[in-house]
Formats: structure tokens, sequence, C-alpha cells
């Protein structure tokens, strides 16, 4: 793989605040804050000073990878080129970027895809097949805001907007649902915020909250209004579109900073 592509995928959709030393920021754990460096890695992103402590400041698309306290959500593996673009890269093809990640849950697999494209061609294509997967899916398009069922070995193909690509695959169980996790994070079911899921019919879902978060919305795919119920915490209205068959409901912590929530597609 050529430098250029690797370090793409490290960067992924991730993208520096507009500031300069000395502007000040918002950050979700000190509050408004200067900004005194930039760190040093791929991202530079601003720092401030918190006695003699130099921590990043936790704002922007940095709010959209870790929980409150800085707990940073990600998936179980790194981000590695699907078996079909290396093969199309070794044959001189210049077809777009395709990679994938996962979080493990036993029974079940969360993936996530990325995707960019490397020349004019902005065509991406890729099947859950080429995944590991044997269910019938739903990929969610993260910046369209919506999915589609695909089957196993079916080619779901996109057309790459602005640079880049990015979804989350999930497995239709036994409920006839998908939950998609953590709303607007990019690796929605890392174990930092989903840490533990099931789907025997009814699909039941742990979640971690920071010290300092009141409430996080989930969501997912239900092909009706499905009925959503806390074994531990609390939940507010289910939320439902049906011309996507997307859900979300607001969920709260109770002791222990987590809940458990389970869900039923009718």
């Amino acid at each position: 793989m050529r430098d250029a592509d690797r370090f793409k995928l490290l960067l992924g959709p991730y993208e520096t605040p507009r500031c300069l030393l000395g502007d000040k920021l918002f950050c979700e754990i000190h509050g408004w804050v200067p900004v005194r460096r930039f760190s040093e890695g791929r991202i530079p992103w601003p720092q401030t000073l918190a006695g003699r402590n130099e921590p990043l400041i936790l704002c922007g698309d940095l709010l959209l990878a870790v929980r409150l306290d800085g707990v940073i959500v990600k998936p179980d593996v790194p981000l590695v080129p699907l078996d079909k673009t290396i093969i199309n890269d070794s044959a001189g093809l210049t077809h777009p970027m395709v990679a994938s990640t996962s979080t493990n849950f036993g029974a079940i697999t969360a993936h996530y895809v990325a995707g960019y494209n490397r020349t004019s061609d902005l065509k991406l294509a890729f099947s859950p097949s080429a995944l590991g997967m044997t269910r019938t899916a739903f990929v969610y398009n993260y910046f369209r805001k919506a999915g589609k069922i695909v089957q196993p070995q079916q080619t779901f193909s996109d057309t790459i907007a602005n640079g880049i690509a990015y979804y989350i695959v999930m497995p239709i169980g036994p409920s006839g649902a998908a939950f998609l996790g953590d709303n607007g994070h990019y690796v929605s079911l890392g174990k930092k915020r989903i840490t533990a899921l099931t789907d025997n019919g009814t699909i039941t879902a742990s979640i971690a909250f920071a010290a300092r978060e009141s409430a996080r919305i989930v969501f997912g795919y239900s092909p009706t209004a499905p009925a959503i119920t806390a074994t531990h915490g609390q939940v507010g209205t289910v939320n439902y579109t049906n011309s996507t068959g997307l859900f979300n409901v607001l969920v709260m912590p109770g002791i222990g900073a987590t809940a458990t929530i389970q869900i039923k597609a009718h």
C-alpha cells in the first residue's frame, strides 16, 4: 500500500478545528480555554494548559470519537483494505480505496467501512460477504443519514461525495432489526460505549456513560416502529421514520453510569 493511502486511512474524516494560537475554544471538559499549542500527530490538534499538563481540547470532530471523559471509543481491530482493494491495486487499477474494521460481540459483529477516491473514479463497491458476514445486512451511510438492506452476496455500490464515504454495516438478526449504536459517533458500537449486544428475537444492548453524561441517543433500523424499554436506566420517546425504517431514542443511565435497553420490532 502506498504511504499516501496508509496515512489517509489513519486520518479518516477528522479535521483540525480552524483556530490560531491564543484563540479560545470551548472544551467539553475544561470549558472555554486558550489554544496554547498543537499536537504533533498526523492530525494537529489544539491543546491547552491544565496545571502542568497540556491536554487536547475536546471539541469539533474529536467529540465524534470520544466520550465526555476523554475515553476513546474505537473498534476492536485496525482499519485495513478489503481483499478486493488489494487485488485491484496489484493489477494497477485505480478504483477507490475501501477498508474496514469491526467490533465483535460474539454472535454479532458490527462493521465499519471507509472509502475514498484516488482518481476521478468515484464508484465504490463492496458486499457484506467481503466483510465476513453471512446474514442480511443493513448498510447505513453515515454522511447521508440513510441506509438500505443488502443480502450477503449482493454488491452494495455508492458514489463517493466530498472525497470520503463511511458506512456502518450491521447484520439483521432474529429480531428483524439492526441496532446501530451511539448516534453521531463514527465507531457507534465501540465497546467503551456499547459494552454488550445480543439478539435472540429481542435486541438487548448495554450502554456505558461518562460521569458527566446525562443521556445519549441510540439508533437503529427496524421494519416497523419498535418497542424500546429499559431494564436498567431510562428511555425517552421512540422516534421512528417510516420512509427510512430508522429509529432513535434517548437513553439515560441508571446506577453505575450504565443502562440496558431491549428493542422489539412489532
